[in-house]
């Protein structure tokens, strides 16, 4: 694994960050894709690939994702697959930190029709917009 090391201190960036980083400098306030979990270095590369630099960052130790440092961005869509209780917990941990950050909305792609879109309120807190999940029937007999 490689962690890119930040001037701010002891928080390593995401894979591929630095470009986004780069782009924010430079006064382009663009959202990007974060993909974590299995094979995130490689949906990372193939999106940066086929949109450019700057698009996408992986983030290759989900363990822990309030470790590291984000990029701030006006919206973070985040590909991450694994739909169990702990990468639940994970995944909160990692809206908290992009929040942190200054993310303003981070969308969390987390199984095949299920995305939850996330808001940083003003006073720190984490509301939920919006939550799509499988619809499930429901008959009552009476």
């Amino acid at each position: 694994m490689t962690i890119v090391a930040t001037e701010a201190g002891d928080r390593p960036l995401p894979k591929f960050a630095s470009d986004i980083l780069s782009l924010h400098a430079a006064g382009h306030r663009l959202g990007y894709t974060l993909y974590a979990g299995e094979d995130a270095h490689l949906a990372a590369l193939e999106h940066r690939i086929a949109s450019g630099p700057g698009t996408a960052c992986a983030l290759l130790d989900a363990t822990s994702p309030g470790s590291f440092r984000y990029p701030p961005a006006q919206y973070v869509t985040v590909d991450w697959f694994d739909t169990s209780p702990e990468a639940y917990a994970r995944k909160l941990a990692l809206a908290r930190a992009l929040f942190r950050d200054g993310v303003r909305y981070a969308s969390f792609r987390h199984g095949l029709d299920w995305p939850n879109i996330w808001l940083a309120a003003t006073d720190g807190s984490i509301q939920q917009l919006k939550k799509i999940e499988k619809l499930r029937v429901v008959i009552n007999v009476p």
